[in-house]
């Protein structure tokens, strides 16, 4: 069978879906992953076929972080789409052609439409979970702690998806009609059809790249979608660690690992950080205020890009933005995490952290101040339960085994005509 795996997303998380497509591709399977022209060398250098993704309107996306704003966020996607001839869509339904099947990220989840085209299954796969439940709300929408009347907050989280379901499809139904009549030969889709709200309809199959020992399925999830574990990647079997880190390392106590995305945290307020808590640090150096920084060698060692599954388990605990893989390769690594979510789904899997034990509270704070994260850090590396807590769990996720659990629920619906043939 030939996969598609359409999925824009980031380095991080493309690196889950080369897990994904290498997991389908030792059950038999043909895969080629269709993204962004920059991550060719990650997806080909596992030997997995590459396609680029581009055009006009991915050029024109906004760079402005949208936080827990989904109104900011829509107004992004909708431009996407608009004009039809620059967008996403023709160069999606050409990529698509020769596929048998289609798996699908959040941000391409107009393939369901190709896929009805071609009248092939397809399937969407994502970290962030974007079918409606009472157990939290959509994760682009803040949380709420009203001191009573608990069912209250069971119907707000549950509206939250309704409202942004709306909210998308009224900004990109324009173009998507257009196209499918035009283009795919097919109906339009009602005025107030949604767009996660049709995949639910149709019972597209949904797999969950996140771990159930972190994020259990919600117990009003329908049997089709899966929370299978994390797809993790293993590092380069030749990859080795710079020598210098390794002195680094050796040459004191584990010290604490930092990234940020955010603007306002800069040199100054790690340095001070790391004065008062009396700690050392692995600073990576790639984005928001820390970009490019420059510190003392004796207490910070910068880095660009080092495999999480080596540097985490030697790690005193993390502090970072809470995005998605980076929280959980900090987990499963076992230790504390300190989370300063900056946008999206950051805030989500912040809350996760903290609910859970794992961490302290989240940072959300504009101008995230020196004193809260010093005494973030000093609970982290203090706390005996907290350790005790993020040791436990990082056992049970090292032995979860998502990419099995995900190309088993692949095949589980299979169409019959499929399922008969000797993948």
């Amino acid at each position: 069978m030939r996969i598609k795996i359409v999925a824009l997303d980031s380095i991080g998380g493309t690196r889950a879906y080369v897990a994904l497509g290498l997991g389908l591709q030792q059950a038999g399977h043909s895969v080629q992953i269709a993204t962004f022209p920059f991550l060719q060398e990650l997806v080909s250098s596992w030997g997995l076929d590459f396609a680029p993704v581009e055009c006009n309107n991915l050029k024109k996306r906004s760079p402005t972080p949208f936080g827990n704003n989904p109104f900011r966020l829509i107004r992004n996607i909708g431009n996407l789409l608009r004009p039809l001839n620059e967008s996403l869509l023709p160069v999606l339904w050409q990529l698509c052609q020769d596929a048998d099947a289609i798996v699908f990220n959040q941000n391409t989840f107009v393939c369901y439409n190709i896929a009805e085209k071609l009248g092939i299954p397809c399937y969407a796969a994502c970290a962030q979970p974007h079918h409606q439940t009472h157990v939290f709300p959509y994760f682009h929408f803040p949380h709420i702690h009203p001191p009573t009347v608990p069912r209250k907050i069971g119907i707000y989280n549950w509206l939250t998806y309704s409202l942004f379901d709306q909210l998308l499809w009224q900004s990109v139904r324009q173009p998507i009609n257009q196209w499918r009549q035009e283009t795919l030969n097919l109906p339009p889709l009602p005025s107030l059809s949604g767009v996660l709200g049709r995949m639910q309809q149709q019972k597209i199959p949904c797999l969950y790249s996140c771990s159930p020992s972190f994020l259990p399925k919600p117990y009003d999830w329908p049997g089709w979608v899966y929370v299978t574990g994390y797809w993790f990647l293993r590092r380069p079997s030749n990859w080795q660690p710079p020598s210098d880190l390794i002195q680094f390392l050796a040459a004191g106590p584990p010290p604490i690992y930092i990234e940020t995305w955010h603007e306002k945290i800069g040199v100054e307020t790690v340095r001070k950080v790391l004065s008062q808590t009396k700690q050392r640090a692995i600073v990576r150096t790639v984005r928001g205020g820390l970009r490019d920084a420059h510190f003392p060698e004796d207490e910070v060692f910068t880095i660009k890009s080092v495999p999480h599954d080596w540097l985490f388990p030697q790690m005193a605990a993390v502090m970072h933005q809470g995005g998605h893989g980076t929280t959980l390769n900090g987990i499963r690594a076992g230790v504390p995490t300190v989370t300063i979510p900056y946008n999206g789904d950051q805030f989500l899997w912040a809350r996760r952290v903290a609910q859970l034990g794992l961490g302290p509270s989240p940072i959300v704070q504009e101008q995230p101040s020196v004193e809260k994260m010093v005494a973030a850090i000093r609970t982290a590396i203090n706390d005996t339960t907290m350790k005790e807590r993020a040791a436990a769990i990082g056992k049970r996720i090292q032995a979860e085994d998502g990419v099995a659990k995900a190309v088993e629920a692949f095949h589980r619906h299979l169409p019959s005509s499929w399922q008969q043939h000797n993948v």
